[in-house]
């Protein structure tokens, strides 16, 4: 129980203390095994070489000749030559000439042309004529000048492929264009709208609109029937 002032407040006013929830931080379930294996790791390289090594008796001391490379044990085999050295031939012999060429016919035969070169530096650098661009090659060739094949069917190609484009426009102007009807049919159209013009025209109008038309009509035709009457009285 505590106060403040002239007040005073019982342990039942006094706010419960709410635990801090701590949390905690991840440990891998794989640390004991990640820990053992790096130890097993370590201890073996600690020194240089394996870690328990026999060592020697004093009696196996190493001695000079130790070292030096020890013969093979075993009996010698001697290298058995089966297929002997030919004789050497005597003085009399008279060895005959063992070739393949022909020197009949290299003494009789045309000397090969010389292929023309052409010396391309001052240190004597040369190469065939004929690859260097200074003889008329190509020109001499029976199509030089000529359109090759794959060009001629190409334009070939793209000519027909305008033709079908310019056919396919032309059909879909024709799809879209309207129709031009027959001469009989057109008159019938226009009869048959005519009359439902005319028919609309008579069953929308008033009836003192016909009265006042058929008399205005009527007028009109008693004056022009006048007026050609005097002209035709003056020209006579």
């Amino acid at each position: 129980m505590f106060s403040v002032g002239s007040f005073s407040f019982g342990s039942q006013f006094v706010l419960p203390r709410i635990p801090e929830n701590i949390v905690k931080m991840y440990v891998s379930k794989f640390r004991p095994t990640v820990v053992q294996e790096s130890k097993l790791t370590k201890d073996a390289m600690r020194t240089m070489g394996p870690a328990k090594v026999e060592l020697p008796s004093p009696d196996k001391y190493l001695k000079k000749p130790s070292k030096e490379s020890k013969p093979l044990e075993g009996e010698f085999i001697y290298l058995v030559i089966l297929s002997k050295k030919p004789p050497v031939p005597s003085r009399t012999d008279n060895p005959l000439i063992h070739t393949k060429r022909d020197f009949i016919k290299t003494a009789t035969a045309v000397p090969k042309k010389q292929q023309p070169m052409w010396v391309d530096t001052n240190t004597g650098h040369k190469q065939p004529l004929e690859n260097s661009g200074l003889v008329p090659k190509y020109i001499k060739k029976k199509d030089y000048g000529k359109v090759p094949a794959y060009l001629q069917q190409r334009n070939e190609e793209k000519l027909r492929a305008e033709e079908e484009y310019s056919k396919f426009v032309q059909e879909q102007r024709e799809q879209r264009a309207p129709r031009r009807l027959p001469d009989e049919e057109r008159r019938g159209v226009l009869i048959k709208t005519r009359w439902y013009d005319e028919n609309n025209f008579i069953y929308l109008t008033p009836a003192g609109y016909f009265v006042t038309l058929l008399r205005f009509r009527v007028n009109y035709r008693f004056i022009e029937l006048q007026t050609k009457k005097k002209m035709d009285n003056r020209t006579e």
